[in-house]
């Protein structure tokens, strides 16, 4: 058993168990019939995060030429696939026997921080692991432009405008869809740090003018949210 096949049959399980559990939690809520609540933030959510450990799963193929095995790398590579499981694990509630009714937005917004935030931390885990490779690290400002990503998830942790929430997830996801239709995408791994980042944060350089015009529609909300509400409540 080469070093490869050793760390991906790790990382592998660890992200069949995600995608398991995601399907288990949706076949229950199926089940559950008209006890559910449904909305369309955590559905979105949900198949955002299905993308993204389908193409986690796709791009651990990028480091089969591992020759040697370092445990802090291994243990950045389990951590990374673990919030990925973290993140698919809160996305549906589970729906147990006698329960009563299950509102999909109410676990939405009560879960949203953890989701989001556990999407957040696998950026910057992915981020560290592609920094901390077998050639010698060099600093450069380049490295902070992965940052930008995580943008987008930390607004949706706490932004309650519903049309964000619907819009930023569709972004991502149409991104997604846009790299997989890309046949140059083995060029674009080598390319891209073997493709580590830009698996997670599926979204090709002329996408971020969107994602920036989204950060600045948040922003002017923001404030705007505020002043309602406090007027309200005077």
């Amino acid at each position: 058993m080469t070093p490869f096949e050793l760390t991906f049959s790790l990382t592998a399980l660890i992200l069949g168990l995600a995608l398991t559990h995601m399907a288990s939690s949706l076949y229950r809520l199926v089940q559950a019939g008209h006890r559910v609540r449904w909305a369309p933030e955590p559905l979105l959510q949900a198949t955002l995060v299905l993308l993204v450990v389908v193409f986690v799963c796709v791009n651990q193929w990028a480091g089969k030429g591992m020759s040697t095995i370092t445990y802090g790398r291994v243990l950045l590579q389990v951590l990374k696939v673990l919030v990925l499981y973290i993140a698919a694990a809160a996305c549906l509630p589970e729906a147990r026997e006698g329960e009563g009714k299950i509102d999909l937005y109410v676990h939405y917004d009560q879960t949203r921080r953890l989701s989001y935030g556990a999407l957040c931390a696998g950026l910057v885990l992915f981020d560290l692991y592609s920094c901390t490779g077998e050639q010698a690290f060099h600093w450069h400002w380049d490295m902070l432009g992965d940052l930008v990503f995580i943008g987008p998830y930390a607004l949706m942790m706490f932004v309650h405008q519903r049309w964000l929430n619907h819009g930023i997830p569709a972004h991502r996801m149409n991104n997604c869809r846009n790299d997989w239709t890309d046949q140059d995408l083995t060029i674009r791994w080598s390319q891209r740090r073997a493709g580590v980042i830009s698996s997670f944060s599926m979204t090709p350089f002329p996408s971020r003018a969107a994602t920036r015009a989204l950060l600045l529609a948040a922003a002017y909300l923001f404030p705007v949210r505020r002043r309602f509400r406090t007027s309200y409540d005077g």
